[in-house]
């Protein structure tokens, strides 16, 4: 453009206009499964104007998905490091506790008789918030201690796959009650 000064000289400056330069978005905030479809949150750098979402923008199972931001319009736009090819971006559903209340854990005995042998009830677990029975060795794991002499047993479930964290129920072991005949 021209520029006059007050002696009547004309000067000729040019200006360059640079890329718009835009931070990559993220996943903002946390997502815990629930059994349904969820989609993340972005954080402030998700801009519509400037740039579209795709790959994987929902999920169900408590992982890491990745989604794609793609700017479109990269003559005048690039990401923050310069460069203007689409930017893979990780997000996740985090596993449900199964340490809180929602989930239930119901022993089938409570009450045994010292015989010698590891006692094993069996154990129903729900998810109370989805209404659903979990399944032992894809939802939860299940161990037993101190469940073959007189006293205090324990049965622990530890959460896999969609849920996390541990939950224990005891159960007792009574003695036995030993009969001496009389002679």
């Amino acid at each position: 453009f021209w520029v006059k000064d007050n002696n009547e000289n004309v000067n000729v400056a040019s200006i360059t206009i640079g890329k718009m330069a835009l931070a990559v978005p993220a996943q903002s905030g946390t997502l815990t499964y629930t059994g349904s479809a969820q989609s993340p949150k972005w954080d402030s750098n998700y801009k519509t104007t400037y740039m579209t979402l795709g790959g994987t923008t929902s999920g169900t199972n408590a992982t890491s998905y990745n989604a794609t931001f793609t700017l479109k319009d990269t003559s005048n736009t690039q990401w923050n490091d310069g460069t203007t090819a689409a930017k893979t971006v990780a997000w996740t559903i985090g596993a449900k506790s199964i340490s809180g209340s929602d989930i239930t854990m119901t022993l089938g005995t409570t009450t045994y008789t010292y015989d010698g042998s590891a006692k094993k009830p069996t154990v129903t677990v729900k998810d109370t918030t989805r209404n659903v029975t979990l399944t032992s060795g894809t939802d939860y794991t299940l161990a037993y201690s101190n469940n073959t002499n007189v006293g205090t047993a324990t049965a622990t479930i530890t959460g896999k796959g969609n849920y996390k964290d541990t939950k224990s129920a005891n159960f007792t072991i009574n003695a036995a009650t030993v009969t001496i005949p009389s002679s």
